[in-house]
């Protein structure tokens, strides 16, 4: 479930991808975090543009170099994600379960919140790839 972005020996790009993370008009109204000692660590959501409300996020963890020009970046599911889609799969369990026994309304039940699962996850994986869209837009507009 990781996404990778990875930069090799271009300084310049390196401190432009770092100082875009503040200053780009959307990277700086969806991505939170910092950047300190070689270490990026934050959380991005694009879905937030969507009347201000917060559906998911992203985990950004990286590793950088400024002076040799590396950038390394790995997009990973949040804590977040984790205890949703679990919670998810509990209540699928046991809907599931109580369904079995003859009860339809429950087996509907769990059939909704795996379609919710799978929704999520849809939703993690365009998050990702939105943000790994933004950082080759960036590097691309250095050329």
């Amino acid at each position: 479930m990781k996404r990778t972005f990875q930069i090799d020996n271009h300084p310049e790009k390196v401190n432009l991808i770092l100082s875009s993370l503040r200053t780009d008009n959307h990277l700086s109204k969806t991505f939170e975090g910092t950047a300190k000692n070689g270490s990026l660590v934050g959380f991005y959501t694009n879905l937030a543009l969507i009347n201000g409300l917060v559906i998911g996020y992203v985990k950004v963890k990286g590793q950088y170099d400024s002076k040799k020009g590396d950038l390394k970046l790995e997009i990973v599911p949040s804590n977040l994600f984790w205890f949703v889609i679990s919670f998810a799969v509990i209540v699928i369990s046991v809907l599931a379960y109580k369904g079995l026994k003859g009860e339809n309304m429950f087996f509907i039940g769990s059939f909704l919140f795996a379609f919710m699962a799978l929704v999520w996850t849809l939703a993690f994986f365009l998050e990702g790839r939105s943000f790994i869209r933004h950082m080759h837009r960036i590097v691309e507009s250095w050329l």
